[in-house]
């Protein structure tokens, strides 16, 4: 039976063993460290130690079943745990997808547990062993905080610090409220006072340091029912407890409790400061909520049963494991068949029962297959029963059962994943269709990807099946009659069918606006249109024939925006983010029901059988097919064709069955990718992916091809790297790390040889990676390269824009073309003809001269077939060429001056090799399978994260500057995408999330969040500056306004240059004054010094004398003592501590009656202990500077235990005390020394040598890191304030004309404005008549309904070369996800 009152054999047994704690009242506090019961008189016990907590935080009792509850959110501890009250019997309940639990409570009468997580932003409940676990509330929330069950009436009540409410639900989350909505700042722990048959609900407000209460309807509202503003010493409210008609709260930082009513401290100095929740054990509390079904147990609920009032009850399911409530409504079970849904903006992937498709109440509750950052398109496997979803910021495809086990990444950016908005999963087959997306942008130029792709559920034989469509979204896989249809929301929108290796595609339905979703049922074929480039007219849904033919709407759904859509007999099921709802339409009788609302943007359906079994005697199954890779079905046929995977080096020979490396072919560098194309007879030419860098962090540049030992080399600019593979992709590894931007290379005399963009360099290595060396230096900007035994011939993009060569055995340079060449991209050397080839990009023309630069020409037969010119290679007599613009590979004949086009739809491909090998072998070569190479999931962790700002301003809206964070990876790269940058304006009144996300170049990631709040105040003083690294608390009296300042912690104030309090009186003016600068320096974040001293002060009891050998034997003792410890002389990691010399210890004796006399009852010791700690590549300086901290703190202990004696007499130690002292500190240089600690001079400031402190820099200067000597400058033609701390707050001078003009100025003027005119008109008509269409430079990506990608168009500009600066931005426009990466030159 549940409720069982086992308090009483407690107390009966404690009652025994301690008398006093169960005869009075007591409290439990959590803080931080321990979990303690609070006795009678001020003193406490400790129930819970650090031995097992790492930050305890919240907490909850069950008085009746004498259980304990509390929440551990340190990363080592963190989930729930109970304990019985006495703290025995400790178990972890909750463990996982916990993170920053700071509210806990009881339902004692169902027995569950309900707690708030801010970091997740949900309430969630659970039974009391953690296993049957629901999400309640997951909208709608910031940062929520405080919970109180009321079993009584059936109530949860719950605070949220962000959007600053108090809201009201059932037990079991529904009929949700806000009961206040004004008012609140901070607010903290929440209870129930239980008085005179009557329910009171109360809380704690940290910032306001009130109690405030109101009625269980909202009504009778008191935000003062007591002001501990006195008792507080400025610091927040956290806990909160009634125990009978007392009111208990804790005060966070200064360790102490009070009473409400009185104002009373009741408890100080009981361990840390840090006072988090409090629970009462009042037994003298009537039973309450016992006539509740769930309290009587006669529901007969199978898993969770929830209380919806004071008598009534419902059962429920866990959200996650892959059940749903019977129709009985009180069995969890497994289903036949369900509805997948993915809601994007509740980052959720869930199912439910299709009866609920003809329910009039909707779905109720939500189960769960996955959380996910922005899911959308969603697809199935019933064999394996593994959900596929998508997601759109995070660029990966995901799968997990539908339980939600086995949860794991399928796809990522690491492989060449970006958004996918459509997914399919042919059963019979076991493969998974995707479409695929993306755009990376170097110097405002926007490169591409649009495909559509295949792949086995097993990660094998993938595919790129269609190539030619511009922006691909939805997929339907139609199983009877094996064809794959798909849609295309591009300019000329339309829905295609092909077969299901993609070819033979054709147009089923044009005409459209915004395809989002298709579905093919029988004869019949439904389209979604949301038509949201037209924004005059709603969406709807269209069915008609599979053919496309006689497509016409479905009138009885009103629909806004719709996407995704499913259908389970007659009833068709249609997101639409118009109206935030999932609807069910009912075919038949045209009735429609809203199965989900009020939850955001709903994205794809499916519906589909649980378990599944494949046809028997299709082909590809089995051995019933000879294909040596890839075997897919043909139509309505028993026929199937084979193919082969594009991410492999073989292709399909003449054969049609047999898939075989070429032996004539061109590799080349595509963006992110290595790449080949077949020039073999009768071959496709479908390009195929040899190596697959990270989508949006890999810029792979320079290419060589050594044909002796089948191994290419290749340059990423981004990672600075060159690396080596074997031509089917296998033995990838780092060949050398030179740190150099590569944009060109080549192999010549048993060596490796590049370019150096940036540095101006060429150099090379031994092909086993040693012996580097520099051949020249000084030039600029050097590009291409060649090399023959005797010299090296090179392009130059800089100022002196030339092609050059130098001897190898050094000497001067001789500089062989100049002029009329802009952008030298390629550079090829016949030695055998004595014949230079040079491309011009900007130009689009090859030149030709001698080796010696003599004879220059222009090539014929060219004649400029390429619209951006990179890499060219001679063969024969023909010319090939990689085309950036076009992004095609092609060949020239230069006879005939035809082109073929030997591969498109390329990104931006960049050096080639063009390889020519023996005519093909009888028995095609097999290559070795690529070696699987170890998978990364560590995500990256942020070094640092600003704490919540809170700025204040007496204007409507405030600009605000942030120290941006910084974030560290274990295996390379890291780069960080936020939502918001330093400088944005925030409306005054507002709390804004600030959210950045460090990523590594596996696609893991890990969050930053922090919070802007703008304090506004009626005041007419100007606004406070922003404090770096710190917060102004403000509050009102009268007509002055007073501001606390307050630091994060640990870092301190500089009280030498700043005060902590600031106050606006009469005179609209702050006292003391502050500027309007930003306050860089007045946060300052202690650092270890590179040596310290620290006195220690004993006092001993006893007479002294004044005598050498009784000080000498008090000394001897004392170093034995402290070598026994041991002390004397200790290694702490690389630092040394010094301690157990006879002239750092010191007696004297004290006379305390102050009369002179040869002996007094007590003497002093001093000890002076040096510590120097290794500064210098001292990777573990702070840790060892903390076992500094604790080993100081372990002598102060050992200190107080010693006794000595001299002369038969004992001599015992008083007190200990420990100090360090100021004039042995000594900092590193770029360190100062403020208030006895060395600060590394914050951003927005540098350390003055000469003044020994933190100066800001000047004005037209910033500082955007810690720890620096000099600033630095302001890009030209910008200013700064003084202290900036980021570049962005050099702002752009604006300059003005002056006020009066000549007339000959405005004459020349007029004359030059008419030129320009002129120009730009030619201009015009010459691009009509070269483009009669829309401009093939640029790509047009807007799409309102649907904006993941940004809604302007992008003007894609010729750029210089290959990129180094990679800036990511994942934030969001308007109400719409957006995506942005920008890779460019830092010239």
């Amino acid at each position: 039976m549940r409720g069982v009152r086992r308090l009483g054999v407690v107390c009966l047994l404690a009652t025994i063993l301690s008398y006093v704690e169960c005869q009075n009242e007591y409290l439990f506090l959590s803080n931080g460290t321990d979990i303690l019961r609070l006795l009678p008189g001020g003193t406490s016990s400790v129930v819970i130690s650090s031995q097992y907590i790492g930050r305890a935080v919240g907490l909850a009792i069950d008085r009746d079943n004498g259980l304990l509850f509390w929440s551990d959110v340190s990363a080592s501890k963190r989930g729930i745990y109970k304990a019985d009250l006495n703290g025995d019997n400790i178990r972890k309940i909750v463990d996982n997808d916990v993170y920053e639990v700071n509210g806990l409570t009881v339902d004692w009468a169902a027995n569950n547990l309900y707690w708030t997580d801010e970091r997740t932003r949900r309430i969630e409940v659970a039974d009391y062993d953690g296993g049957k676990r629901r999400t309640l509330i997951s909208t709608g929330l910031q940062f929520p905080r405080g919970i109180v069950a009321e079993p009584k009436n059936g109530y949860l009540f719950w605070n949220d610090q962000g959007t600053k409410k108090i809201e009201r639900s059932k037990l079991d989350g529904t009929s949700r409220t806000v009961l206040v909505g004004s008012g609140l700042y901070w607010p903290n722990q929440m209870t129930v006072q239980y008085s005179g048959g009557t329910e009171k609900l109360f809380w704690v407000d940290g910032w306001n340091k009130t109690i405030q209460s109101c009625s269980l309807d909202g009504s009778n509202l008191n935000q003062a029912v007591s002001d501990l503003t006195s008792v507080s010493d400025g610091n927040p409210l956290f806990g909160l407890a009634v125990y009978k008609n007392n009111i208990y709260t804790s005060i966070w930082n200064n360790g102490k409790i009070v009473t409400g009513s009185t104002k009373t401290v009741v408890y100080s100095g009981i361990g840390s400061d840090k006072m988090f929740s409090l629970a009462a054990v009042d037994t003298t509390l009537p039973d309450l909520g016992m006539n509740n079904q769930c309290h009587k147990m006669s529901t007969g609920c199978s898993h969770l049963c929830l209380p919806t009032g004071a008598t009534t009850s419902r059962c429920s399911c866990p959200t996650f494991g892959g059940l749903t409530l019977s129709s009985d409504s009180k069995t969890c079970r497994k289903l036949s068949k369900i509805l997948l849904y993915a809601l994007a903006d509740a980052g959720e992937v869930g199912y439910a029962d299709t009866a609920v498709l003809q329910s009039a109440t909707g779905l109720l509750d939500r189960y769960l297959v996955a959380r996910s950052n922005r899911p959308v398109a969603v697809a199935y496997d019933p064999l394996q029963q593994m959900v596929y979803w998508s997601d759109v910021y995070d660029r990966a495809i995901y799968r997990a059962k539908l339980d939600g086990s086995q949860r794991e990444v399928f796809l990522n950016s690491s492989q060449s994943i970006g958004i996918v908005d459509g997914l399919a999963v042919d059963i019979s087959q076991g493969r998974l269709y995707f479409s695929n997306m993306g755009f990376v942008t170097v110097n405002n130029v926007a490169y591409s990807w649009q495909r559509i792709e295949m792949i086995r559920l097993d990660k094998s034989e993938r595919k790129i099946i269609v190539a030619d469509v511009e922006k691909p979204r939805a997929l339907w896989v139609d199983q009877a009659n094996k064809y794959l249809y798909y849609s295309d929301w591009g300019t000329t929108a339309r829905v295609m069918r092909s077969k299901l290796d993609g070819s033979g595609a054709i147009e089923i339905k044009t005409g459209l606006k915004n395809p989002n979703s298709i579905l093919v049922d029988g004869a019949d074929i439904y389209v979604v249109d949301a038509r949201a480039k037209d924004s005059s007219v709603n969406g709807s849904v269209l069915k008609g024939n599979k053919d496309g033919s006689s497509l016409n709407d479905l009138s009885a759904i009103q629909l806004q925006t719709p996407f995704g859509m499913a259908k389970d007999g007659k009833y068709l099921v249609v997101s639409d983010w118009g109206s935030s709802s999932i609807k069910s339409l009912n075919t038949d009788t045209g009735a429609v029901t809203e199965v989900i609302s009020g939850l955001g943007k709903p994205m794809g359906l499916l519906v589909t059988d649980v378990q599944n079994s494949v046809q028997s005697g299709v082909p590809c199954q089995g051995v019933t097919n000879d294909c040596t890779d890839i075997c897919v079905v043909q139509p309505s046929s028993s026929t199937a064709s084979c193919t082969c995977s594009s991410y492999d080096v073989e292709v399909l020979k003449t054969d049609r069955k047999t898939c075989a490396a070429p032996q004539n072919f061109v590799l080349f560098a595509d963006m992110n990718a290595i790449k080949l194309v077949s020039l073999d007879q009768n071959t496709n030419r479908d390009p195929q992916t040899i190596i697959q860098g990270n989508s949006y962090f890999s810029n792979f540049a320079a290419l060589v091809y050594n044909k002796q030992t089948q191994t290419m080399y290749f340059s990423d600019v981004n990672r600075r790297i060159i690396f080596q593979a074997k031509l089917d992709g296998s033995d990838l590894r780092t060949f050398y790390s030179p740190n150099h931007t590569i944009d060109g290379m080549t192999l010549g005399n048993g060596r490796l040889y590049w370019t150096d963009y940036f540095s101006g360099k060429i150099a090379s290595v031994n092909l086993n990676g040693a012996d580097m060396k520099e051949h020249v230096t000084g030039l600029h900007k050097p590009r291409a390269i060649a090399v023959t035994q005797t010299y090296i011939f090179w392009t130059e993009w800089g100022n002196n824009t030339r092609v050059a060569k130098a001897p190898l055995s050094g000497g001067a340079l001789v500089i062989l073309l100049q002029g009329n060449l802009k952008w030298p991209n390629s550079l090829k050397v016949d030695e055998n003809n004595n014949k230079l080839y040079v491309a011009d990009g900007y130009s689009k023309k090859v030149y030709t001269s001698d080796l010696n630069g003599v004879g220059r020409q222009e090539l014929p037969g060219f004649n400029s077939n390429a619209q951006h010119l990179y890499d060219i290679n001679i063969q024969d007599n023909s010319l090939f060429f990689s085309d950036w613009t076009d992004r095609e590979i092609a060949k020239v004949d230069l006879s005939s001056r035809s082109k073929d086009v030997l591969a498109t739809t390329l990104m931006r491909p960049t050096q080639m090799v063009v390889q020519y090998t023996v005519p093909p072998a009888t028995t095609p070569m097999k290559v070795p399978t690529t070696t699987a190479t170890a998978v990364d999931t560590t995500p990256p962790v942020f070094t640092f994260c600003p704490s919540n700002m809170r700025v204040v301003t007496k204007e409507t809206s405030m600009t605000v500057y942030w120290q941006q964070p910084t974030a560290k990876d274990d295996r390379g790269n890291v780069h960080l995408d936020s939502n918001l940058a330093p400088g944005e304006t925030f409306l005054a009144g507002s709390t804004t999330q600030v959210m950045y996300t460090a990523r590594d170049e596996a696609g893991n990631s890990a969050p930053c969040r922090f919070s802007v709040e703008v304090v506004k105040i009626t005041t007419g003083c100007d606004d406070l500056p922003v404090p770096l690294n710190g917060n102004f608390r403000c509050q009102k009296s009268g007509d002055n306004t007073t501001c606390v300042l307050g630091c994060t912690n640990p870092r301190f104030i500089d009280t030498s240059k700043y005060s902590d309090k600031y106050i606006c009186a009469n005179s609209a003016k702050w006292s003391p004054p502050v500027t309007n600068n930003a306050l860089p320096d007045v946060c300052l974040l202690p650092q270890p010094p590179q040596e310290i001293g620290y006195n220690f002060v004993m006092k001993l009891r006893g007479s002294c004398t004044n005598t050498v050998p009784f000080k000498s034997k008090v000394v001897a003792e004392l170093i034995k003592h402290l070598q026994n410890m041991p002390a004397c002389f200790a290694k702490l990691g690389n630092s040394d501590i010094k301690l157990c010399y006879e002239d750092q210890i010191s007696v004297n004796c004290t006379n305390t009656s102050g009369r002179k006399r040869r002996a007094v009852e007590e003497f002093l010791a001093n000890l002076n202990l040096v510590a120097t700690l290794q500064t210098h590549n001292n990777p573990s300086l702070h840790a060892d500077y903390a076992r500094l901290v604790e080993f100081i703190q372990n002598i102060s202990h050992s200190l107080n235990d010693f006794t000595v004696t001299v002369d038969n007499v004992d001599f015992t130690t008083a007190n200990v005390s420990a100090a360090p002292v100021p004039a042995q500190l000594r900092c590193m240089d770029t360190q100062a020394n403020v208030g006895g600690y060395c600060v590394s001079c914050p951003a927005g400031t540098i350390k003055d040598n000469v003044l020994k402190r933190c100066v800001q820099c000047n004005a037209n200067q910033y500082q955007d890191e810690e720890g620096k000597t000099s600033c630095k400058n302001c890009p030209p033609k910008s200013t700064s304030p003084k202290g900036a701390f980021l570049q962005s707050q050099c702002i752009a001078e604006v300059t003005t004309a002056p006020p009066e003009a000549s007339i000959g100025m405005i004459v020349g003027i007029i004359v030059g404005v008419i030129a320009v005119i002129v120009i730009v008109i030619v201009v015009v008509v010459i691009i009509r008549r070269r483009k009669p269409d829309m401009s093939e430079d640029q790509v047009d990506y807007a799409n309102p309904a649907y904006e993941e990608i940004p809604a302007d168009k992008l003007g894609l500009k010729t750029p210089e070369g290959p990129y180094t600066q990679l800036d990511l931005n994942l934030g969001s426009k308007g109400d719409e996800g957006y995506a942005s990466l920008h890779l460019g030159r830092k010239e």
